[in-house]
């Protein structure tokens, strides 16, 4: 089972953490700096779905994987072996990127880890999708469930330390898939994901019917730090609706994002109303509810084509900024009141980032893409409200997207199929900067995450040998299978001291730190000719794309 309906809709540790160290971005991060990368993988095909920083500062991973992999970077060994065709695993790192512990399950079938959330405590939720029989204990105890149907969900607890909790399953005869979980504002579980004809939602002794009124439903499970069950939010129309994200409001309300294609739905779970139709194919929507599960409002956004919500953040305004992919070249109105802001795609896929208020008002949205496909997969809100989202953009070599459309520019050049990009909005919906990555294959960014101490981590699957320092020092990292893991960090440029007067200004001084607009190494207002007859960007040709820009620290700082 790969890990995300959300790809699925639109379609030994190499280790060097003594590289990475603990990054701070500023109110202001004018550029990021590489930190450095950890990739694992085995022979075969591995995924990541989930990723969360703990409260110490390490992280969990999750996902899937098939085959042999030694999940500890060290001098010992971890080696997991799948059971079936693809197995679930949930990896530990340590602040300094050691490996701490790793647990894999799985039965004969298609079983994943599709998210992971860690409370204050330390303490680890995971949701995921499973088939036949599972022991989802992966210590020396046993605590095995059987599926209902084609796929049924579960979540699960651990420790910090990795000691197994509880398992709790839910599932009927036919088709259920798990998306994402969160953390209550009560200690609690949140779970999101979408079922089919007629489900028990309380995996406890008593009983809790939903039946879907179409193809595929939308369901918000609740259970408590415990296990026991709270309640259920179920809805959908007759086409399918797939719960995406669901994240916790500063408020304590819950928010919850996701596609439907059903040509209406009433988004209201009561005996009232609140009906929205699909404007096209695929539409997105953002769902509002409290705490105890009433529901609030729902904005629904869409054109003619695809719409696809995958990553959504909450920050600590309370505003809900959520992204995905648009393919309306008709133009879609991310507006979702009473306002109009159209937007037309540039190709087949483009990018999206929409920002609404707590009381549903429209705020601002973000675009980009070319010809082809782009699609932005997770995002992140930083303490300071800075935004960071990742994603991929494809095309041959040589492919072109400029990420800032306001007419500043910003391009980026993929070097395979599929690249990745991590780019960084001000509160406002600013463009701030854009950093790609990637090699000849398919490479793709997943998750990423921001720590209270402001850290950017980013992660995701990428094939063949990739150098993952985008500022042009070498990184390099191969995969040994099909698809392989990447966790990739960055850290604040304007936090790093020059090592010499970059300026020239006679001083060693903070303003040795600041940066000018070059372009390709050409200074803005240097009056040569060459910058604008030349092979600036280096691809063997002088057209357009030499007339990009990047910005430099002054010329002589590192």
């Amino acid at each position: 089972m790969r890990c995300s309906w959300g790809l699925f809709w639109m379609s030994s540790f190499l280790i060097s953490w003594a590289a990475l160290p603990n990054p701070s971005i500023a109110d202001e991060c004018i550029v990021p700096i590489y930190g450095g990368t950890v990739t694992f993988g085995g022979s075969g095909f591995e995924y990541v779905c989930g990723f969360s920083l703990a409260p110490d500062g390490g992280s969990v991973v999750t996902g899937d994987f098939e085959g042999s992999v030694d999940f500890d970077p060290g001098p010992g060994e971890d080696v997991h072996v799948s059971n079936g065709n693809d197995d679930a695993y949930i990896s530990s790192l340590g602040v300094g990127g050691e490996h701490i512990w790793t647990h894999t399950f799985g039965g004969p079938e298609f079983d994943t880890v599709d998210d992971v959330a860690i409370d204050g405590d330390g303490n680890i939720f995971v949701a995921g999708t499973y088939m036949n029989t599972v022991d989802f204990d992966p210590t020396d105890g046993v605590d095995e469930h059987t599926s209902n149907g084609f796929f049924d969900v579960f979540v699960s607890k651990y420790l910090s330390d990795g000691t197994y909790v509880w398992t709790r399953t839910v599932g009927g005869e036919d088709f259920d898939d798990m998306q994402a979980v969160a953390v209550a504002a009560d200690g609690g579980v949140l779970a999101t994901g979408t079922f089919s004809d007629e489900v028990d939602f309380d995996p406890g002794g008593g009983k809790d019917e939903r039946f879907s009124h179409g193809g595929l439903d939308t369901f918000l499970l609740k259970l408590t730090s415990d296990g026991d069950y709270m309640w259920t939010v179920t809805f959908g129309g007759d086409g399918t609706d797939v719960g995406m994200k669901v994240r916790v409001s500063p408020d304590r309300s819950i928010v919850l994002v996701g596609v439907f294609s059903s040509e209406e739905v009433d988004f209201d779970p009561s005996d009232k109303e609140d009906i929205h139709v699909s404007n096209g194919a695929v539409d997105a929507f953002v769902s509002k509810y409290s705490a105890g599960g009433d529901y609030e409002l729902t904005r629904t956004l869409g054109g003619s084509e695809n719409e696809g919500a995958n990553g959504m953040a909450v920050n600590s305004a309370g505003d809900v900024v959520m992204c995905g992919s648009f393919s309306s070249e008709s133009g879609v109105d991310f507006d979702p009141t009473e306002g109009v802001d159209e937007r037309l795609s540039n190709g087949e896929a483009d990018v999206f980032v929409t920002a609404l208020g707590g009381d549903g008002s429209y705020l601002w949205t973000w675009t980009a893409g070319a010809e082809d496909g782009e699609s932005a997969w997770a995002i992140a809100a930083d303490a300071s409200g800075n935004i960071f989202v990742t994603g991929h953009f494809d095309g041959d070599v040589g492919y072109a997207v400029d990420f800032d459309q306001t007419g500043s520019g910003d391009v980026h050049v993929s070097n395979g199929e599929r690249d990745v990009f991590v780019t960084m909005l001000e509160p406002d919906g600013s463009y701030g900067w854009t950093r790609t990555f990637g090699g000849i294959d398919d490479d793709d960014g997943i998750e990423i995450a921001t720590g209270p101490d402001g850290q950017l981590v980013l992660t995701g699957t990428f094939t063949g040998t990739v150098n993952f320092d985008p500022d042009g020092e070498g990184d390099e990292h191969t995969s040994n299978g099909s698809l392989d893991v990447f966790v990739t960090t960055f850290e604040c440029a304007d936090q790093l001291p020059c090592d010499g007067d970059a300026n020239g200004d006679g001083l060693v001084d903070p303003l040795d730190s600041g940066f000018v607009l070059a372009r390709f190494g050409c200074d803005v207002d240097s009056g040569d000719p060459d910058c604008d007859t030349a092979d600036m960007n280096g691809d063997g040709l002088v057209d357009p794309l030499d007339v990009g820009y990047v910005l430099a620290r002054f010329g002589t700082c590192p």
